[in-house]
């Protein structure tokens, strides 16, 4: 398992040195859209050039389970913790529908 992981790190490497267009990562708040972004955030982590920024985005569309907003809430925090304190160019952003949209 800890080969796949360390080869899934070094493909999103791999594949962020390719350009300097901005990434927009989707967040859900489910276990496949957490380890695409615990991912991600371990790859730059370990990137020496970091010239692409990385948007990562959560819908709250207001019918979401709360637990869910809680958690990609906290996600978010913890994410912006650490990309401030490694000097990281991940964002986050949680976008909401007006209430008539919803």
């Amino acid at each position: 398992m800890l080969r796949i992981h360390q080869q899934t790190i070094n493909r999103i490497q791999k594949e962020y040195g390719k350009s300097d267009t901005p990434w927009l990562i989707g967040f859900s708040g489910g276990k496949d859209s957490s380890a695409v972004l615990k991912l991600l955030v371990q790859a730059m982590d370990n990137i020496a050039e970091l010239h692409r920024s990385v948007y990562v985005v959560f819908c709250d569309s207001g019918v979401e389970n709360p637990l869910v907003t809680d958690f990609a809430r906290y996600t978010f925090r913890q994410v912006n913790e650490f990309a401030k304190r490694k000097s990281l160019p991940i964002s986050t952003y949680i976008l909401r529908p007006k209430r008539k949209n919803r």
